[in-house]
């Protein structure tokens, strides 16, 4: 039961996150018409902020290996990365933040993910 309810609410805002890009992913790029304008790309970037900016992070990190390959030259034999990383690498970051935010939740008022130190108790009783 409590595995089931801490999988819930990251499926749902994992889910929320697809369909937030699909729709904006799915409209053909023009010069009318761009990614970066789209509110519910940019709202979902920020609900979703620190898997957002680690998914920027990996990205360039792994840019740096393959730079060639990065707007998917064959010749390099690596895959083009910023089709994986706008998508798995993102949703997978999406899931896991939220996982995280659940097992925060669920601690009552202890925190579940950080060591407990004697510091900690003099800070949360003051």
């Amino acid at each position: 039961m409590q595995l089931k309810r801490r999988s819930i609410l990251p499926l749902v805002q994992t889910g929320i996150a697809v369909a937030m890009t699909v729709s904006v992913f799915s409209k053909p790029e023009s010069e009318t018409y761009v990614y970066s304008e789209d509110f519910g790309l940019q709202l979902g970037f920020a609900l979703n902020g620190p898997a957002t900016t680690l998914r920027y992070i990996l990205e360039r990190f792994a840019v740096q290996f393959c730079p060639a390959s990065y707007g998917g030259y064959v010749g390099t034999g690596c895959y083009p990365l910023a089709p994986i990383f706008e998508t798995v690498i993102y949703f997978m970051l999406v899931w896991l933040l939220w996982y995280a935010v659940v097992i925060e939740a669920g601690a009552r008022g202890q925190s579940a993910l950080t060591s407990r130190t004697g510091r900690r108790g003099l800070t949360v009783s003051v």
